[in-house]
């Protein structure tokens, strides 16, 4: 699936709300646009691109299409540079009050899961971390076909800001989102699902160094392999295996992006 997954204290076990029980359901929370006012490695480009321009567009042109890949390289290369990075208080105030509801968080973004790690100690948030690898990017669309294979369709809140994540929002029971267009409410509605405006985001600023981003990112580079280990947390959320279908015609598209197969025919 091409990301990254570990939780924000270190301890690499399978999300406890990827197990059915009682309490609110899962909140998960994009980065891009959602907690931040944008993708951090929009950031780190945007810095590289100011101070260091031949070296930035060196590296971008060496990984075609993987910013978060430059991205993770600028960060080791220029450690003492700071980064300004605007948060959303009043998403930081669902985080707290869903923390407080006995709910758990996960945090998902295109970034490198190592600097998504990075911004959830600088903000003390101890949260499951999905984002980009070596393997891939974590796009909208595979961030949505993880989640609804981790917690169910319909199984987890989701509180976003951009308007391409939508793939994500139509797996969600609610989306909360900071931007939403009316379109979307109306395929939502009409779907099962909701869509909640938030209001004008109350910006905070926080300071990190790229060193900070460096340190995690690197240390989460020898993670073990993000397909096990999200494998391991949809199998333990569905339970005993069931008998495997004797051919790929007989799968059920719902039943698979739940984390279920179905019986053989």
């Amino acid at each position: 699936m091409g990301n990254s997954v570990r939780q924000s204290d270190g301890i690499d076990a399978i999300p406890p709300s990827a197990v059915p029980g009682p309490g609110p359901l899962p909140l998960v929370v994009d980065l891009d646009g959602g907690l931040l006012a944008r993708d951090p490695v929009a950031d780190v480009l945007g810095w590289g691109s100011r101070h260091q321009p031949v070296a930035t567009a060196h590296l971008r042109w060496k990984v075609p299409g993987r910013p978060d890949l430059a991205a993770g390289t600028l960060v080791r290369l220029y450690p003492a540079a700071r980064l300004s990075l605007r948060v959303n208080g009043e998403i930081l105030d669902l985080i707290a009050t869903h923390r407080r509801c006995g709910g758990e968080v996960t945090l998902v973004s295109a970034a490198p899961a190592g600097m998504v790690d990075a911004v959830a100690h600088a903000l003390g948030l101890s949260v499951w971390v999905y984002g980009s690898d070596q393997d891939g990017r974590f796009t909208p669309e595979r961030r949505a076909l993880a989640l609804a294979s981790l917690f169910g369709h319909r199984g987890f809140d989701y509180a976003g800001g951009r308007a391409d994540q939508a793939p994500i929002c139509h797996v969600a029971r609610r989306a909360l989102m900071v931007e939403g267009e009316a379109g979307l409410r109306a395929e939502l509605r009409t779907a099962g699902g909701a869509l909640v405006r938030l209001g004008s985001p109350v910006w905070q600023v926080i300071e990190m160094s790229l060193q900070d981003l460096a340190g995690v990112t690197a240390a989460s580079g020898a993670a073990p392999s993000t397909n096990r280990r999200l494998s391991a947390a949809i199998w333990s959320a569905a339970g005993a295996p069931v008998t495997p279908a004797a051919d790929p015609g007989d799968w059920d598209v719902d039943s698979a992006l739940s984390g279920r197969r179905l019986r053989g025919r």
